[in-house]
């Protein structure tokens, strides 16, 4: 809603002191009261050290503090520039939706290698830049007479703006009146074409591609990852034992898994029989301090037993059973 006014703002461009202008500072007020009371929760419940850790609400921060300013100085000249940093507030819904949130990461992720590619390319240009000015400044100073021009030039050839009817052509008929095609000309404005506007901008939109795809299996394993935490965090204990259960599900191999199942029942062993019966092992699932506590019961262990068949003949259980 904030941006849509900020929309229509910009195109009916209101004038100072019609009610439209009126309507319009209104509900800006408005929306800032409403940013400055949301951050103000958000530290509150986020003091300080995780509000300052999030990069969303130290911009939050910042686009609220803008805002505010720009609202409160209002009648003072020179500072409309702050009018125009509240714009930015759109950019918090990068924060907020799960999309948008994976497009910013896989754009920040893509920064350097895109920026390798650029200054790649950037050099390329260059070069086709400063020859262009020895072969081409005399005759086209328009956009070849000083580096910075025929750099521009070199711009608009990437883009396809009419490089031929309005830029190569033209030094057709400088240096041929005859109206053939100039060959220094022809190849190298086919050569500059073929080279950065087919190829090196093409590598650069892949390493774009590249680095977004990869940015996005990471934002998917990382909230699979969390979707399995918080499974495991909010399971239900349903049998005696998975408490316990639940911390030894995490074991490497099958050896590591009989190593964690050895510590147990040596746990439980108080005694170093090798043998435990119904109250020793309810004592020592007690002792192991779990979140929820195993609480067994004799009904318990009569299940975990089969009805006493993995018991010996005093009641008792070993390692192997």
């Amino acid at each position: 809603a904030n941006f849509a006014a900020n929309v229509a703002q910009a195109e009916l461009q209101p004038a100072d002191g019609s009610p439209a202008q009126a309507g319009f500072a209104a509900a800006d007020a408005a929306f800032t009261g409403l940013f400055a009371a949301e951050l103000a929760l958000n530290l509150f419940a986020n003091w300080w050290r995780p509000f300052a850790s999030d990069a969303w609400s130290v911009f939050d921060l910042v686009v609220v503090a803008v805002s505010l300013l720009a609202l409160g100085l209002d009648g003072v000249p020179g500072l409309s520039f702050l009018r125009l940093i509240r714009t930015f507030r759109v950019l918090r819904l990068f924060g907020r939706l799960p999309a948008f949130r994976q497009i910013f990461r896989a754009l920040t992720s893509a920064i350097q290698p895109v920026a390798n590619a650029f200054t790649f390319l950037f050099v390329v240009c260059a070069i086709f830049a400063i020859v262009g000015c020895t072969l081409f400044g005399p005759a086209d100073p328009d956009h070849f007479l000083t580096f910075s021009f025929a750099f521009f030039t070199m711009f608009q050839i990437c883009t396809g703006d009419g490089w031929a009817s309005q830029i190569a052509r033209p030094l057709f008929q400088h240096f041929q009146p005859s109206g053939a095609v100039d060959p220094v000309a022809a190849v190298f404005f086919v050569l500059f074409v073929i080279l950065v506007g087919w190829t090196l901008l093409s590598v650069v939109v892949a390493v774009l591609l590249e680095n977004f795809i990869q940015a996005s299996w990471a934002e998917r394993e990382e909230t699979e990852r969390e979707t399995k935490r918080a499974r495991v965090g909010k399971s239900v204990a349903i049998g005696p034992l998975d408490p316990l259960l639940l911390k030894m599900v995490h074991y490497r191999s099958t050896e590591d898994l009989h190593k964690l199942t050895l510590l147990v029942f040596e746990a439980m062993d108080v005694l170093g029989t090798g043998y435990v019966e119904y109250g020793t092992m309810r004592d020592g699932l007690r002792a192991l301090h779990l979140d929820p506590p195993i609480m067994l019961s004799a009904e318990d262990f009569q299940i975990l037993t089969c009805n006493g068949l993995l018991c010996g003949s005093q009641g008792e259980m070993s390692f192997e059973s």
